[in-house]
């Protein structure tokens, strides 16, 4: 089985921090899931990333196919489900997790993760505030596993069942049509 798939938030910690985040695993191989990578902190910004990260030897990568924000999906396309995000941003990601286009990604991530030590970055330190805990139950379903570097580890296969209930079963049905739920 390869090796765990990893998340962090870069949120407002200093350079020195994240690198030392990502040396206690280590991370080879850094996956940033923001739809707009800027930030308040210039060394998080994309153009800086692109050129100090790759100088300590971990390798960095855009990924928009899999950022967050998405617009709300047409209407009448995901019917209302009792329980499911009371965040408008989640809901709207839940449609995108149906797309092609984060089909495609997600089989990426999944074949890039067996030759790497790969982490899923954005800003929210928080992985539950976050779409990154999506791609997170996306991929555990998936076979794979998925631990949150903050605020401590947390392995997702743990928390994922509760989770699950959130996701219209529509959603559920298309991941299991794309073979989703049994690929590796």
């Amino acid at each position: 089985m390869p090796a765990a798939i990893h998340t962090v938030g870069h949120s407002t910690l200093s350079r020195e921090a994240f690198l030392a985040l990502l040396a206690s695993v280590p991370i080879e191989l850094v996956w940033d899931v923001r739809s707009h990578p800027g930030s308040h902190w210039e060394w998080f910004r994309r153009a800086e990333l692109e050129r100090w990260l790759p100088a300590t030897g971990v390798c960095y990568r855009w990924v928009p196919e899999l950022g967050g924000w998405r617009g709300a999906p047409p209407a009448g396309a995901l019917p209302a489900h009792p329980d499911g995000w009371s965040s408008p941003s989640f809901a709207n990601y839940e449609w995108h997790t149906r797309s092609d286009e984060f089909a495609r990604a997600v089989a990426e991530l999944a074949r890039v993760s067996r030759t790497a030590s790969l982490a899923l970055m954005c800003a929210e330190g928080v992985w539950w505030r976050c779409h990154r805990s999506m791609i997170a139950d996306h991929l555990v379903l998936r076979g794979l596993e998925v631990v949150h570097l903050q605020p401590r580890r947390t392995v997702h296969r743990e928390v994922v069942g509760e989770r699950l209930l959130r996701y219209h079963p529509e959603t559920l049905a298309h991941w299991r049509e794309l073979g989703s739920l049994n690929a590796t």
